[in-house]
């Protein structure tokens, strides 16, 4: 990697009923990279645990909440199927201004292609 290529960090939510282990494959990608990568698994979803009574906010509040104990704030989120949600509810909205808890900076990361 070259040094005007800019190290991300993505964090990566999965899908209903998946957990951090179906990104493992990509997160191997991105490390070798030189990126870093969290793979996260929702609450409800891992082994120990279940996901009765558990609501959208409560996703989005474990997204959040895994981030900044990490000390991560500027991310690009990376999402499979229902996990959208939860990155949704944990990004800013589109042109407004950053709310506390948010993990994205505007203008800041981007999704999509990682160089390589």
């Amino acid at each position: 990697m070259t040094d005007d290529k800019q190290v991300q960090t993505f964090v990566l939510i999965p899908g209903a009923w998946l957990g951090g282990w179906s990104w493992q494959p990509v997160a191997r990608a991105l490390i070798e990279r030189a990126h870093r990568a969290l793979a996260l698994s929702l609450p409800g979803l891992s082994y120990v645990g279940s996901p009765a009574g558990l609501e959208l906010a409560d996703a989005v509040d474990y997204v959040v909440g895994e981030a900044e104990r990490r000390g991560l704030s500027d991310v690009v989120l990376a999402c499979h199927s229902w996990g959208g949600y939860p990155a949704t509810g944990a990004s800013p909205p589109a042109g407004g201004p950053r709310r506390e808890g948010d993990l994205l900076q505007r203008g800041g990361s981007r999704a999509g292609h990682v160089d390589g």
